[in-house]
């Protein structure tokens, strides 16, 4: 992937809100037709906005999964003038995700949420109730 950007400097088009974050944003190019995309850690979030290069409407698929069981995918009509759309899941945690393209793309505002590990969420309990018991209910 390359860096391009910010709209309209290194891209041409992105949409504007409510259907995107921000219409100038730095965006990833590439026109590779099934770009994977492997997570370091499962999230149970994850999303990005795409648009096509060309200026033409294309049907994208984005496939979500688990090691390899496929957990969720969504396909989008994704208009290249200007009609950047968000792909995105929300539910259980995913590790791996596949772009499925007819044309070159760029995608931009990634965003995700890493699930929290046993251990993460034990000590966060405990904190917790430390603080209830240590803390005076006054200064709460």
């Amino acid at each position: 992937m390359t860096k391009l950007g910010p709209v309209p400097l290194g891209w041409a088009t992105w949409s504007s809100p409510p259907f995107s974050e921000s219409p100038n944003p730095d965006v990833l190019f590439t026109d590779d037709p099934a770009l994977r995309i492997d997570l370091s850690r499962p999230v149970r979030i994850f999303g990005f906005e795409l648009e096509p290069s060309s200026f033409a409407t294309f049907t994208y698929t984005v496939d979500f999964f688990r090691g390899d069981d496929l957990i969720d995918g969504v396909s989008r009509m994704v208009d290249g003038n200007a009609g950047a759309r968000l792909f995105a899941r929300i539910g259980e945690p995913i590790d791996r995700v596949v772009i499925n393209a007819p044309d070159s793309y760029a995608i931009a505002q990634i965003r995700l949420q890493q699930v929290l590990q046993e251990q993460e969420t034990l000590f966060m309990l405990v904190t917790a109730l430390l603080l209830l018991l240590v803390v005076p209910p006054f200064l709460l």
